[in-house]
């Protein structure tokens, strides 16, 4: 396992050079979230081949002495509710390094960490511009959750990354067994949309400029404390690693 390397404390120096070192070492998707971007077009085959993705470098790992505190919502959490230490992703349903995060790292972290009680799991939505049904993707996530399919929704779509779009969330929601009528109402409904946009909103708040993004710190209330921040796709071993420093 790489060790980790700090960075300066100084934010700006960090939102300047993540992007171009996020490129270079090819361990994250970056760009700026589009908002309500929500176009109906197919994955390249590039974008379809590229599902897992392999050998992706750990992350750089920062103790960020600018930025204090991250919103949550409770609501979307998986753990003890009183677990105070926490991981927070901000993540893209068409990110292949997300997906490879959810369908690896991800289990692993859940079994030792989350399910234990050690630790609470936090999910923002943050879908990029160059992604066009990543925004889609989190409604149609938010629309299961009115359902309360909320992360299987989520495993379900990580899975299937290569066939995001409207017909895939309707399959996805008649296997789920959810009201397909009110499904697709929600799917055409203002609210889940806001809820993906205040999501974009802390992230780019949070200085949150690539997927997937993770903070961990302790819960207070209805925020988490930053202790550290990562980019990219961190190992279990990474992950456990800082964990293990931050508990109390």
């Amino acid at each position: 396992m790489e060790r980790f390397a700090p960075m300066s404390s100084k934010i700006w120096f960090m939102r300047t050079h993540l992007c171009l070192s996020l490129i270079v070492t090819l361990i994250a998707c970056a760009s700026e979230p589009s908002g309500l971007a929500d176009i109906a077009k197919e994955p390249t085959r590039s974008e379809r081949s590229s599902s897992i993705v392999q050998g992706a470098t750990p992350p750089l790992v920062i103790d960020p002495k600018m930025l204090s505190v991250v919103r949550i919502d409770p609501h979307r959490s998986l753990g003890d509710p009183t677990a105070s230490l926490a991981i927070v992703e901000f993540g893209d349903y068409q990110c292949p390094y997300c997906r490879r995060f959810h369908v690896g790292t991800f289990s692993k972290l859940n079994e030792n960490y989350i399910e234990t009680g050690k630790v609470r799991y936090f999910y923002r939505d943050f879908p990029l511009s160059m992604h066009e049904h990543a925004f889609s993707a989190a409604v149609a996530a938010h629309c299961a959750d009115a359902q309360g399919r909320y992360w299987q929704m989520q495993e379900l779509l990580y899975a299937e990354q290569a066939r995001l779009g409207n017909d895939l969330y309707i399959e996805l929601a008649t296997e789920l067994n959810l009201d397909i009528g009110r499904f697709k109402e929600c799917l055409k409904s203002a609210a889940p949309r806001r809820a993906v946009s205040r999501d974009i909103a802390e992230g780019r708040r949070a200085g949150i400029n690539a997927t997937p993004s993770f903070i961990i710190g302790y819960v207070e209330q209805d925020r988490v404390t930053i202790k550290r921040m990562a980019a990219g796709v961190p190992d279990f071993d990474v992950f456990a690693k800082e964990l293990d420093a931050l508990a109390r």
